[in-house]
């Protein structure tokens, strides 16, 4: 394969980052400028792209590759940014060497290598868990698999997969982003790239960028000492004629004397580096000796995080159990501002609780359990946390969580509130429908294991060999059912969805005038959960 094909493969990268950018940036353990992992990682890959136009029509040569790594380095910005410019620094240098028609899978994979060398190098303290070890775990990866045979689409595939794999691992490796229940934001800009690469050979390839993606608790991202202090970035021009020598080891000595997070690279006449620092004025005094500023980026991180946490704090916030997915997207949709993972078959503990109330600022909490048996759990968690003002609404089921959620006013005083969620719940009838798992003769209902019951709150209505005879028992039996105004069915998935509708001119004479909507939750016990208002 001949070179070229390196303009297309960075392209479609540069541009894998940018539609996952705001993805990215979810990611971020600190919520603050240093912390935009996806903007940082963006504007890097952006740097490519501009030395790539330089390029123009014509395609792309190993003479090329210091152009290539000059715009990368020179738009790199961020903790991230820096260290993505270098593996990309060891990557380039090492096609430099080939010639055009010699980029196979073997270039490419001493490419990877003198990229991750070169990264490693470029951080005085490399932190496992982080883009260093995506990058290192996806080279070894591939290298066991390296044959003559293998193509470099093949070996994309490989390193896209293996990436993938050690970007789920990551949370293991770095205590902060378990705490923070999210994977680290480079090794996931790292897949996005890799993920573009492959894409320039096989516009079929594709992963799921959701899988990865949950925003980061806000609560874990204060260091040991509370400190942010100012994320500083400089470029500077050398000068051996400014009276000092510059020396790199001194220079990284003295830098992570003043502050952490630090990044320093020198290429040819430049200096770039990276810290955070208390004393930023400290940093310009020293560095200014050894030459010219090309660039200078000082921001407050302090006042930034301080300012993202008064802005994320709600009047009043909603924290809702959701059984399924498509609940909790249901729930998110309605007003809640956090969900809990859990129900029938999981119900949730104390704990799970407690470090969704720490991951955000609100004046009021209101819990909603949804389950009968998380409601004292609920309540156990208002009593404990004594410094927050937590009120918990006795929903017993996802239907009433529905309904207390469908007449949410944030804008109203919690009183209200919680009082127009009761009156809302209390004219709300719960229906489930779910396959009887043993013989049993209940409520004079005879019960036949295999069938289908029918269950209007606690209280088992019919059982019915098919699903379908099981639904329509149900809505025959809900007193008043042709005075109700609303019937929402929660489905287990999409064959029950697709069922239930079928049922939509038999439903449609028991149900009078309610309007019927339908959406697929994911539960994990009933095959439909109505909400009947």
């Amino acid at each position: 394969m001949n070179i070229s094909i390196l303009k297309k493969m960075l392209a479609k990268a540069a541009q894998n980052i940018s539609d996952n950018k705001e993805k990215l940036n979810s990611l971020n353990v600190f919520p603050i400028p240093d912390g935009d992992t996806g903007t940082n990682m963006e504007k890097t890959m952006l740097g490519a792209i501009g030395a790539i136009a330089e390029v123009g029509n014509r395609d792309i040569t190993p003479d090329d590759m210091d152009s290539l790594y000059e715009g990368v380095l020179m738009a790199s910005q961020g903790n991230s940014g820096v260290i993505l410019s270098q593996w990309f620094k060891g990557f380039f240098a090492s096609l430099k060497d080939i010639e055009a028609e010699e980029f196979d899978a073997f270039a490419l994979n001493n490419a990877f290598m003198n990229g991750i060398e070169t990264a490693y190098d470029a951080v005085l303290s490399p932190v496992e868990g982080t883009i260093l070890t995506v990058a290192r775990e996806t080279y070894e990866a591939c290298e066991e698999i390296l044959t003559e045979e293998t193509t470099v689409e093949d070996y994309l595939r490989c390193a896209f997969e293996a990436a993938k794999k050690s970007l789920a691992n990551t949370p293991n490796l770095l205590a902060v982003l378990k705490e923070a229940g999210v994977v680290d934001s480079g090794g996931f800009g790292f897949v996005c790239i890799l993920g573009g690469m492959l894409g320039a050979l096989d516009s079929e390839s594709g992963f799921d960028a959701d899988e990865f993606v949950k925003s980061a608790s806000p609560m874990a991202v204060m260091s040991d000492d509370g400190e942010f202090g100012y994320c500083t970035e400089l470029i500077v021009k050398l000068d051996s004629e400014s009276g000092a020598e510059f020396n790199m080891q001194k220079t990284t000595d003295f830098l992570n004397y003043v502050g952490n997070s630090v990044v320093t690279v020198t290429d040819g006449s430049k200096l770039k580096l990276h810290v955070h620092t208390l004393k930023p004025e400290a940093v310009l005094k020293y560095c200014h000796q050894f030459g010219e500023f090309i660039k200078i980026k000082i921001e407050n991180m302090t006042i930034q995080h301080q300012e993202t946490m008064l802005k994320d704090k709600e009047k009043c916030a909603v924290i809702a159990v959701a059984d399924g997915p498509g609940v909790g997207e249901l729930f998110m949709r309605l007003g809640a501002s956090r969900i809990v993972d859990g129900g029938q078959s999981d119900n949730v503990s104390v704990n799970d609780f407690v470090k969704v109330i720490d991951s955000f600022m609100a004046d009021d909490i209101i819990l909603l359990p949804n389950n009968g048996n998380i409601i004292m759990v609920a309540e156990q968690v208002q009593k404990m946390c004594e410094n927050v003002n937590i009120h918990v609404v006795r929903t017993h089921s996802m239907a009433e969580g529905y309904s207390a959620l469908s007449i949410l006013n944030k804008d109203d005083s919690v009183e209200n509130i919680i009082k127009y969620m009761d009156r809302e719940i209390s004219g709300t009838v719960t229906g489930t429908v779910c396959p009887a798992t043993r013989d049993a003769d209940i409520d004079g209902v005879e019960i036949h294991e295999g069938h289908y019951i029918a269950m209007s709150g606690k209280t088992i209505i019919a059982d019915r060999e098919d699903r379908d005879g099981a639904v329509l028992a149900l809505m025959e039996n809900i007193p008043d059912m042709g005075d109700k105004e609303s019937v929402l069915a929660i489905c287990r998935d999409e064959d029950a969805l697709e069922a239930v509708k079928a049922l939509e001119p038999e439903l449609s004479k028991l149900c009078g005038d309610a309007e019927i909507y339908y959406v697929c939750g994911g539960q994990s016990v009933y095959d439909y959960v109505f909400a009947i208002q």
